[in-house]
């Protein structure tokens, strides 16, 4: 009997091992149950060029998910990360602390799926293990890298990788990464950071070191770089690749130092894009704004390139500033961020210059899934934009979006209100200067005929221009005519605008021929009672007795009207006052005055006073 309770005790002390150690492995396999240290770290490690990841996307189950593509543990085991040597990277010389970062980029900077974008959730965690291996002499990475057809013609990259996360003061840095080739076959990669901002593709040759050196620019004292092999595969499977590299040093970068003339840098999509010749009458404002400065005196203009040669920008070399034309079609605040095109502008502006930046319409498109932004992030990203700018000494100047050719009656409709909003809201809590030049092209575009305004959009007849034989209609992009309207309406809005530099607003110089012509809506208009002479009144008094008429008075006529007042505008020539028509819905011409206050007739109501709009013609100002 005592032999059989030894052999049942030692039977359930066996079981109770293997239970517990089921129990172990069943742990280390599932990210799930992770100690919460490890399942926040890798929460945390998550980037998507979306945005943060909401509770909900993190509980939908993806049946694509990375776990079903990834290769059999059997063909190859991912080797777990050596402990970090701190002498492995340096920063100025000196060794720099880091740590790894799993990550799975869904690279919403090039295109739009085929179905609906894949939501980077839990799913995608790759284990305890890491593609990263640390090697005696450097690193060994291993992932995956492959593309996805779009609704139209472009692409979806994706990349299933481990990077590095470093801890930085803010400024700009100098990366120098030395590549090897231990394998028979040439590999290609490219670095990215965690933005998605994708540096120029190097080929690594078999048993040789190949340098890349590259500029990043940080803000929020975080850099994520990820070296990212490139291929033609179009899904997981086919997508693994490894990158090799020896070496990394990151070197601070000199401050600049203010530049002889200062630099105005414009911001935005394509309402500002500079066009080529193939397809006008389309321009952009931001095309005709250098007539704005020195009279439209140009004395050079070329195109330009990013250092990556991605991006191209058109740089206007005038005498009293350079303006570089960065605004590019299909860009909202999200995709200019995550294609690493703000990047581009960190990396070169100096204290005493200007980013002007105007974003909207595409952020509002949420059919565009690659470039949709909602109102917070619309504002978070351009509150980035300022932070950047003023870490580098630079001025933010926010404005409002041109409208669209929509009309609601005889007035357009209102540009994109709620994100005007936010616009404000992100020049408030930065210190940035915002200025409604949208409300100021809008507004011009209301006091003109509607036929009028109409012809300085991309409304076309057919056989009206060669580039469109069959004539083309669209109400969002300005022709030529347009764009130099709207370009004239924005310099002078800054111009007015007190708030703006004046250092900016000095260099801004219309020509006479130019600036001729423009009407600016004045909004305050006060109405006020007051009294008029409506003739005289002749009272004969006559004495009783003789019959005969003893004195005369005279006294005056007065009646009550009502007269309107408005801020002078220095650059005014005249006024002129218009009277609305509420059954034509429009406004009928009543008078001109080189006054700042204008009284109405006899007859005229309160409302019909209060309905009076007041425009300003301005004049030649050579000087301005």
């Amino acid at each position: 009997m005592r032999k059989q309770q030894v052999y049942k005790k030692i039977l359930l002390i066996v079981c109770f091992c293997v239970a517990v150690s089921g129990c172990s492995a069943f742990a280390s396999e599932n990210p799930a149950t992770a100690s919460p240290r490890q399942e926040t770290n890798l929460s945390s490690d998550i980037t998507r060029s979306e945005g943060t990841v909401s509770e909900k996307d993190k509980e939908v189950d993806h049946s694509d998910s990375i776990e079903n593509y990834s290769e059999d543990s059997s063909r190859e085991e991912v080797q777990p990360i050596a402990p970090v040597k701190k002498q492995d990277i340096n920063l100025d010389g000196k060794p720099l602390s880091y740590e790894y970062v799993n990550s799975v980029y869904y690279n919403k900077g090039i295109t739009t799926t085929l179905r609906e974008p894949v939501k980077l959730s839990r799913s995608f965690i790759v284990g305890q293990n890491s593609y990263l291996t640390q090697l005696d002499n450097g690193w060994f990475i291993k992932g995956q890298t492959w593309t996805e057809p779009g609704v139209s013609r472009e692409w979806l990259m994706y990349a299933n990788t481990t990077g590095m996360n470093f801890n930085l003061p803010d400024g700009d840095y100098e990366v120098t990464v030395t590549y090897t080739n231990p394998e028979n076959e040439t590999y290609k990669v490219a670095a990215w950071d965690k933005r998605g901002r994708q540096t120029q593709i190097k080929s690594v040759t078999p048993g040789k070191k190949t340098i890349q050196k590259f500029r990043v620019s940080v803000i929020d004292n975080n850099l994520k770089l990820f070296f990212i092999h490139e291929n033609t595969a179009y899904n997981p499977e086919q997508g693994w690749g490894k990158v090799y590299i020896q070496n990394i040093e990151l070197k601070t970068m000199e401050k600049r130092k203010k530049g002889v003339v200062p630099t105005i840098y414009i911001t935005g999509d394509s309402t500002a894009h500079t066009r080529d010749a193939s397809v006008y009458p389309r321009e952009g404002w931001g095309q005709e704004f250098y007539r704005c400065l020195d009279n439209g005196k140009l004395r050079y203009k070329k195109d330009c390139w990013d250092d990556n040669e991605f991006t191209p920008y058109t740089e206007y070399g005038m005498k009293s500033a350079t303006i570089k034309n960065w605004a590019y079609s299909g860009e909202s605040t999200g995709s200019f961020w995550y294609r690493g095109k703000f990047d581009n502008i960190l990396n070169e502006i100096k204290p005493g210059d200007y980013v002007l930046v105007q974003f909207g319409h595409n952020d509002a498109s949420t059919k565009k899934v690659s470039v949709y932004t909602s109102e917070s992030e619309y504002r978070n990203n351009l509150m980035t934009f300022a932070t950047g700018c003023q870490q580098r000494g630079a001025k933010c100047i926010f404005i409002s979006p041109t409208p669209k050719c929509k009309f609601v009656g005889s007035k357009l409709k209102a540009t994109l209100p709620t994100y005007k909003s936010a616009m404000k809201s992100a020049a408030s809590k930065t210190g940035s200067v915002f200025v409604d030049t949208g409300k100021a092209v809008e507004n011009y575009m209301n006091s003109v005929d509607v036929h009028k305004a109409k012809s300085y959009y991309m409304l076309l007849s057919p056989g009206q221009y060669p580039n469109y034989p069959n004539g083309y209609h669209d109400s969002s992009h300005y022709n030529y005519t347009g764009a130099k309207k709207a370009a004239q309406i924005i310099g002078i809005t800054l111009k007015e605008n007190e708030k703006v530099p004046k250092k900016l607003t000095q260099n801004i110089k219309i020509s006479s021929d130019y600036y001729e012509g423009v009407s600016v809506i004045l909004d305050k208009v006060k109405v006020s009672k007051s009294k008029v002479a409506a003739g005289k009144s002749t009272k004969k008094s006559v004495n009783k007795k003789s019959k005969k008429s003893k004195k005369t008075k005279t006294t005056k006529k007065t009646v009550e009207v009502y007269k309107l007042n408005w801020k002078r505008n220095k650059y005014a020539k005249y006024y002129v006052v218009y009277q609305y028509i509420p059954s034509t819905n429009s406004y009928k011409k009543i008078a001109t005055t080189r006054k700042t206050s204008y009284t109405l007739t006899k007859g005229y109501t309160k409302k019909q006073a209060s309905h009076m709009r007041i425009k300003a013609v301005l004049s030649r100002f050579n000087h301005l």
